[in-house]
């Protein structure tokens, strides 16, 4: 391959997700929700999540805070799904 090939490659972006937690809730409690509402989470902070790149799953991670922000930490990546 050339190298201006790779460059342009290199360059396409792509949909980064991380999936911090998912909650089961009733159809009581959907039907409850509204704006300013709280609702409790069953994952810490240094759970793993689920990384994914174009909605296929490449890795886990650990969520945290870094100067207010949220950010991850990279604990294992497996390209050979995409």
């Amino acid at each position: 391959m050339n190298e201006k090939l790779i460059k342009k490659i290199l360059n396409i972006n792509v949909n980064m997700t991380v999936i911090f937690t998912e909650i089961e809730i009733n159809i009581q409690e959907l039907w409850d929700l509204e704006v300013g509402k709280m609702m409790k989470l069953n994952k810490q902070m240094d759970s793993p999540s689920i990384i994914l790149i174009n909605n296929q799953n490449v890795g886990i991670g650990e969520i945290f805070i870094k100067n207010s922000k949220f950010a991850i930490k990279i604990n294992q990546l497996n390209f050979n799904k995409l």
